[in-house]
Protein backbone atom coordinates (compact mmCIF):
# COMPACT_ATOMS: atom_id res chain seq x y z
CA UNK A 1 0.00 0.00 0.00
CA UNK A 2 1.34 3.48 -1.02
CA UNK A 3 1.04 6.28 1.46
CA UNK A 4 2.13 10.06 0.68
CA UNK A 5 4.44 10.92 3.43
CA UNK A 6 5.45 14.24 3.93
CA UNK A 7 7.72 13.44 6.72
CA UNK A 8 5.56 14.43 9.59
CA UNK A 9 3.86 11.62 11.65
CA UNK A 10 0.73 10.57 11.07
CA UNK A 11 -0.99 12.93 14.13
CA UNK A 12 1.25 16.01 12.54
CA UNK A 13 -0.19 15.36 8.72
CA UNK A 14 -3.09 17.91 7.87
CA UNK A 15 -7.00 16.50 7.93
CA UNK A 16 -6.71 16.75 4.19
CA UNK A 17 -3.67 14.90 3.51
CA UNK A 18 -5.15 12.24 6.12
CA UNK A 19 -8.30 11.74 4.16
CA UNK A 20 -5.78 11.44 1.11
CA UNK A 21 -4.10 8.98 2.20
CA UNK A 22 -7.00 6.79 3.99
CA UNK A 23 -8.26 7.27 0.43
CA UNK A 24 -5.54 5.84 -1.55
CA UNK A 25 -5.05 2.89 1.29
CA UNK A 26 -8.91 1.96 0.69
CA UNK A 27 -8.34 2.28 -3.31
CA UNK A 28 -5.53 -0.22 -3.37
CA UNK A 29 -7.49 -2.70 -1.58
CA UNK A 30 -9.84 -5.55 -3.61
CA UNK A 31 -12.85 -3.71 -2.23
CA UNK A 32 -11.86 0.02 -3.24
CA UNK A 33 -11.00 -1.82 -6.85
CA UNK A 34 -14.31 -3.10 -7.10
CA UNK A 35 -16.06 -0.08 -6.21
CA UNK A 36 -14.12 2.11 -8.24
CA UNK A 37 -14.90 -0.25 -11.35
CA UNK A 38 -18.82 -0.49 -10.64
CA UNK A 39 -18.88 3.52 -10.19
CA UNK A 40 -17.09 3.75 -13.57
CA UNK A 41 -19.97 1.28 -15.34
CA UNK A 42 -22.32 3.20 -13.50
CA UNK A 43 -21.06 6.35 -14.91
CA UNK A 44 -21.05 5.16 -19.17
CA UNK A 45 -24.87 3.70 -18.17
CA UNK A 46 -26.23 7.05 -17.13
CA UNK A 47 -24.29 8.57 -19.78
CA UNK A 48 -25.48 6.06 -22.47
CA UNK A 49 -29.11 6.34 -21.36
CA UNK A 50 -28.61 10.35 -21.63
CA UNK A 51 -27.79 9.90 -25.40
CA UNK A 52 -30.25 7.36 -25.79
CA UNK A 53 -33.39 9.89 -24.67
CA UNK A 54 -32.34 12.49 -26.29
CA UNK A 55 -31.86 10.89 -29.88
CA UNK A 56 -35.21 9.25 -28.75
CA UNK A 57 -36.89 12.76 -28.36
CA UNK A 58 -35.19 14.09 -31.67
CA UNK A 59 -36.76 10.88 -33.38
CA UNK A 60 -39.76 12.36 -31.70
CA UNK A 61 -40.96 8.57 -30.16
CA UNK A 62 -43.83 8.40 -28.22
CA UNK A 63 -42.20 6.69 -25.28
CA UNK A 64 -38.22 7.97 -25.14
CA UNK A 65 -37.70 6.62 -21.80
CA UNK A 66 -37.68 2.65 -22.91
CA UNK A 67 -34.44 4.08 -25.15
CA UNK A 68 -32.80 4.53 -21.51
CA UNK A 69 -34.06 1.92 -20.08
CA UNK A 70 -33.02 -0.55 -23.29
CA UNK A 71 -29.24 1.25 -23.00
CA UNK A 72 -29.29 0.69 -19.08
CA UNK A 73 -29.74 -3.27 -19.82
CA UNK A 74 -27.82 -3.64 -22.50
CA UNK A 75 -24.81 -1.68 -20.33
CA UNK A 76 -25.59 -4.19 -17.72
CA UNK A 77 -25.67 -7.13 -19.32
CA UNK A 78 -22.05 -6.33 -21.50
CA UNK A 79 -20.43 -5.35 -18.07
CA UNK A 80 -16.78 -7.54 -19.02
CA UNK A 81 -18.01 -9.30 -22.19
CA UNK A 82 -16.09 -9.51 -24.92
CA UNK A 83 -16.86 -8.25 -28.80
CA UNK A 84 -17.82 -11.96 -29.85
CA UNK A 85 -20.68 -12.10 -27.14
CA UNK A 86 -21.68 -8.73 -28.19
CA UNK A 87 -22.13 -9.48 -31.81
CA UNK A 88 -23.65 -13.10 -30.76
CA UNK A 89 -26.07 -10.50 -28.85
CA UNK A 90 -27.15 -8.39 -31.93
CA UNK A 91 -27.29 -11.03 -33.81
CA UNK A 92 -30.16 -12.84 -31.60
CA UNK A 93 -31.76 -9.50 -31.60
CA UNK A 94 -32.15 -9.19 -35.23
CA UNK A 95 -33.59 -12.81 -35.43
CA UNK A 96 -36.03 -11.94 -32.58
CA UNK A 97 -37.11 -9.08 -34.44
CA UNK A 98 -37.24 -10.73 -37.56
CA UNK A 99 -39.62 -13.31 -35.82
CA UNK A 100 -41.66 -10.60 -34.10
CA UNK A 101 -42.29 -9.45 -37.33
CA UNK A 102 -43.34 -12.47 -38.75
CA UNK A 103 -45.25 -13.63 -35.62
CA UNK A 104 -46.99 -9.98 -36.44
CA UNK A 105 -47.67 -10.22 -40.10
CA UNK A 106 -49.55 -13.91 -40.08
CA UNK A 107 -51.49 -14.32 -36.70
CA UNK A 108 -52.30 -10.30 -36.85
CA UNK A 109 -51.36 -7.84 -33.45
CA UNK A 110 -54.64 -8.37 -31.47
CA UNK A 111 -54.16 -9.77 -27.96
CA UNK A 112 -56.87 -13.17 -28.69
CA UNK A 113 -53.90 -13.83 -31.97
CA UNK A 114 -52.47 -15.21 -29.45
CA UNK A 115 -55.20 -17.54 -27.73
CA UNK A 116 -55.54 -19.19 -31.21
CA UNK A 117 -52.21 -19.96 -30.95
CA UNK A 118 -52.35 -21.73 -27.99
CA UNK A 119 -55.94 -23.81 -29.04
CA UNK A 120 -53.68 -24.88 -32.62
CA UNK A 121 -50.90 -25.95 -30.19
CA UNK A 122 -52.87 -27.76 -27.85
CA UNK A 123 -54.50 -29.34 -31.08
CA UNK A 124 -51.25 -30.46 -33.11
CA UNK A 125 -50.17 -31.66 -29.19
CA UNK A 126 -53.28 -33.78 -29.14
CA UNK A 127 -53.38 -35.17 -32.73
CA UNK A 128 -49.54 -36.43 -31.76
CA UNK A 129 -50.63 -38.46 -28.94
CA UNK A 130 -53.73 -39.93 -29.97
CA UNK A 131 -51.29 -41.48 -33.13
Amino acid sequence: MIQPSNGLPPARRSPKLRIITALQTWAATPDGMSTILLAKMAFKMAIASAISKEIAQALRWEYPFYAAIAAIIVMSSTHGSNLLLGIQRIIGTVIGAIGGAIFAVVLGTNFWSLEEVGRKLQKMAGTLINN
